[in-house]
């Protein structure tokens, strides 16, 4: 996967709570994707902006495929506590 599809399918399904590259400082409950040196971090962030989950890859492509899986599952659940009020 590419960066422009990773784009196209946030704005297709409205996903929210990302940081992509490091477009702005890293947020509480986001999905980041940073590139550190020759290699590209995926991780979530928790309700008090700690990292969790990192995950390194060697390829930005696989990369940007975990971080739009995450995405996606991230405002899955985000969706289900606004439903509920929560």
């Amino acid at each position: 996967m590419e960066e422009n599809e990773v784009n196209k399918i946030i704005q297709d399904e409205g996903l929210t709570n990302f940081n992509l590259f490091e477009k702005h400082p890293v947020k509480e409950n986001e999905v980041v994707i940073k590139k550190e040196n020759k290699s590209w971090e995926v991780f979530s962030t928790s309700e008090k902006g700690s990292a969790e989950g990192i995950k390194v890859f060697q390829n930005e492509s696989e990369a940007l495929d975990n971080f739009t899986e995450r995405l996606r599952a991230k405002n899955k659940v985000l969706e289900y506590f606004r439903k509920k009020g929560l």
